[in-house]
């Protein structure tokens, strides 16, 4: 008894032609995927920064404009900065700690009571001059750099 009637379904062949066509999209679709990940990651790391950089503005600026003398130094291998405010009062309104070695930027103010630490600070620039204090910031992270300036006009 012969039969026949065609053969239904597929060949090896077609069903092989068939699970490398699918691999290939999957794979594609992975690798978008994973450069997608990457680059938000970058994305938010580099918005991090940036919020970071313009925090350190909206805590410094305040009390510089409010301040009659700042004195810098140095101690244990960290630039320090006071921000005061002499008069028949005197009171300390911040002081600025940055650590080269650790790239950390730590900011105390007393007025009201607050302290942070602000990570991947890779330079860090305080000048004065001519009435006018100069903040220059740059933050790095995961590859990407950030430089943030500002100025303020203590009440010298």
């Amino acid at each position: 008894m012969r039969n026949d009637r065609p053969e239904q379904g597929y060949t090896l062949v077609e069903m092989m032609a068939a699970l490398l066509v699918a691999l290939l999209v999957l794979g594609l679709v992975f690798t978008i995927r994973q450069y997608t990940e990457k680059a938000e990651r970058a994305i938010l790391a580099q918005t991090d920064l940036q919020e970071q950089l313009r925090q350190i503005e909206e805590l410094l600026v305040p009390a510089i404009r409010d301040s009659d003398s700042i004195v810098t130094g140095a101690e244990s291998g960290e630039t320090v900065i006071t921000i005061r405010q002499t008069g028949e009062a005197p009171v300390v309104l911040a002081v600025i700690r940055w650590n080269p070695t650790a790239q950390t930027l730590n900011i105390r103010k007393n007025d009201p009571t607050f302290q942070r630490t602000f990570e991947h600070i890779s330079q860090f620039s305080f000048t004065m001059t001519n009435q006018m204090v100069h903040v220059q910031v740059e933050g790095r992270n995961e590859g990407r750099s950030f430089r943030y300036s500002f100025s303020a006009s203590p009440r010298l």
